[in-house]
């Protein structure tokens, strides 16, 4: 049995917003316990939405969950931040993200990126990523795009079951179990699990989030409106 966290305390004791920066205090490791046990979590939605905050842009961990939790106006400031100031590491958030979001989403994107560094000698990675992916997008299915996976990708987490990809599609709740089972294997200090957790985190709530496709990305492109991409910042720890 996992170990109780007083959930009630994250606001108190665990988030520091002093002097307008807001961060998780406890760091990634305790991120990813509380994850593993995401749906007792009761917070305002302010602190909901530190933790997407800090799951998306700051520790590149499973998050989606945080984002289906919120209403749609906080996921919209989210996706609007990872445009406006991306990092070669949580801009794969964005793109994955946008797989989910649709064709509408990606064509758009692809303008604004394409505005951006079309006439570069040699635009960040990800541009390249990002186009390969959407011209994949009639071939396979978006779920399988974001999560990086293919249907007869075989997940294994130490002491439970194997499963294929293809029999977690249509089976959300034990995709999300075996999610849970990946973030206690990273909080008890075994990093080879934080891939898999982030791959099964799009596999788990991707049908979630397509339902929402529509809604966000109008606001998202109305939100953003003619601002820019800002400049890439660099950032390791890239898996």
């Amino acid at each position: 049995m996992y170990s109780y966290i007083p959930y009630r305390k994250i606001a108190h004791e665990n988030l520091n917003c002093s002097k307008g920066k807001e961060e998780f205090l406890l760091g990634q490791p305790v991120y990813y316990r509380i994850y593993a046990e995401r749906q007792y979590v009761q917070q305002s939605e302010e602190t909901i939405f530190l933790l997407l905050k800090n799951g998306l842009a700051d520790f590149y961990a499973p998050s989606l969950f945080w984002a289906l939790a919120l209403p749609e106006k906080f996921v919209v400031q989210m996706l609007t931040n990872l445009y406006l100031y991306p990092t070669n590491r949580h801009v794969y958030h964005l793109i994955r993200i946008g797989m989910l979001l649709g064709h509408d989403f990606c064509q758009w994107l692809q303008k604004k990126w394409d505005d951006k560094w079309k006439k570069y000698t040699q635009p960040p990675s990800f541009y390249w990523t990002f186009k390969k992916m959407v011209s994949q997008m009639n071939e396979t299915d978006p779920i399988l795009l974001a999560s990086r996976i293919s249907l007869t990708t075989r997940i294994s987490i130490q002491g439970g079951t194997t499963m294929i990809a293809r029999d977690l599609l249509d089976n959300s709740k034990v995709a999300a179990s075996i999610l849970s089972d990946a973030c206690m294997h990273v909080f008890q200090g075994d990093d080879t699990y934080r891939t898999i957790a982030r791959n099964l985190d799009y596999l788990t709530y991707g049908t979630a989030i397509q339902k929402c496709a529509t809604k966000l990305t109008k606001s998202v492109i109305k939100t953003v409106g003619d601002r820019k991409a800002g400049d890439v910042i660099e950032l390791k720890d890239i898996e």
